[in-house]
């Protein structure tokens, strides 16, 4: 069990702990073919997406660039 995982089970967050493991088994998968190169991993995502790419970019060391959305528009559209 990795520190942070380990902090987010302390913390009582069952559920996030286990959305950690399946968004950290998606990066495993990713970073495991031969056409990705692992040390440039990025992750980003829309509403709930968005919140799983602060989670994910935040705990793992593997991801070197984040771009969480939130909303259906781009900022200039708002």
């Amino acid at each position: 069990m990795t520190i942070h995982l380990a902090l987010i089970l302390t913390c009582r967050l069952q559920e996030d702990g286990l959305f950690y493991l399946a968004m950290r088994k998606g990066l495993d998968y990713l970073a495991s073919q031969p056409n990705v190169d692992s040390k440039r991993l990025g992750v980003t995502g829309l509403s709930g997406g968005g919140w799983q790419t602060a989670v994910l970019s935040g705990l793992d060391e593997r991801v070197v660039a984040a771009v969480p959305v939130a909303g259906f528009s781009s900022y200039s559209n708002g």
